[in-house]
């Protein structure tokens, strides 16, 4: 997907497949009936989706073009204003946990999806993880479009240009 260095398509592209995917991942009829690899599909990409956010609200930039809160919003963190979105930071960062915490869904995250490592294995199932940091990663979603006036269109119209491979 080409942004053109807009942080906010960015931000409302990782919103629409956040949602998008916890939608199909979390309606019975519609898991149900998909084959297995997109099934795996499927699940891996909520996982990767959710990971995104995390890393956007935790203000994990690592590099000089990563997204973080803290290029989202002016006066973050101290900004009075920020109250309530500090407040679901401190709670993701301790729900989401620390990468050398076995048991944290960062370090499930990265080292069973993001990382080709021998914690690896043919499946998991991340419902679990994602079941408990939906409502938390939802909540922040809405406080940003409250503190930024801006609010994200859920509607996946697929790319303006597509490749005549997929779309034909």
């Amino acid at each position: 997907m080409k942004t053109s260095g807009d942080k906010w398509k960015m931000i409302e592209y990782e919103v629409k497949m956040f949602y998008g995917t916890y939608k199909k991942l979390f309606t019975r009829s519609s898991y149900s009936a998909l084959p297995y690899v997109l099934k795996n599909t499927l699940e891996e990409s909520a996982v990767l989706h959710t990971r995104i956010l995390c890393d956007i609200f935790l203000d994990h930039a690592k590099r000089s073009d990563d997204i973080a809160l803290s290029h989202l919003l002016s006066g973050w963190p101290n900004d009075a204003r920020c109250r309530n979105m500090r407040a679901m930071h401190d709670k993701l960062k301790s729900r989401y946990g620390k990468p050398n915490d076995p048991a944290s869904p960062c370090r499930n995250f990265n080292k069973r999806l993001a990382h080709s490592t021998s914690h690896r294995g043919r499946e998991y199932d991340y419902r679990n993880i994602l079941n408990e940091l939906y409502p938390l990663i939802g909540d922040m979603i809405r406080e940003l479009e409250t503190l930024v006036g801006r609010h994200f269109r859920l509607q996946f119209d697929g790319p303006t240009n597509p490749p005549s491979l997929f779309w034909a």
